[in-house]
């Protein structure tokens, strides 16, 4: 009985470790992250939400023309 005690309270704290572990290894990622958030909030300036994320017609056939699964003919026929 009292082995049976013991196993649970080392399994109990095992698990507590490793909870505790995995969280304060996951801070360097997410100091990682905010570090090339706010780069990229630099790098845009003030008016990053009025960008527009949208590709032109060309760029969209550029991109199919790089692509084999594409015939020529059909992003011919697209608008540019």
């Amino acid at each position: 009985m009292i082995s049976d005690n013991y196993d649970s309270f080392i399994h109990l704290i095992n698990d507590f470790l490793v909870r505790k572990r995995l969280k304060i290894m996951r801070w360097p990622q997410l100091s990682t992250w905010r570090e090339v958030r706010n780069s990229i909030w630099i790098f845009l300036g003030e008016n990053y939400e009025l960008m527009t994320w949208r590709l032109t017609p060309t760029e969209v056939q550029r991109v199919l023309g790089l692509r084999i699964d594409f015939k020529a003919e059909a992003i011919a026929t697209l608008k540019s």
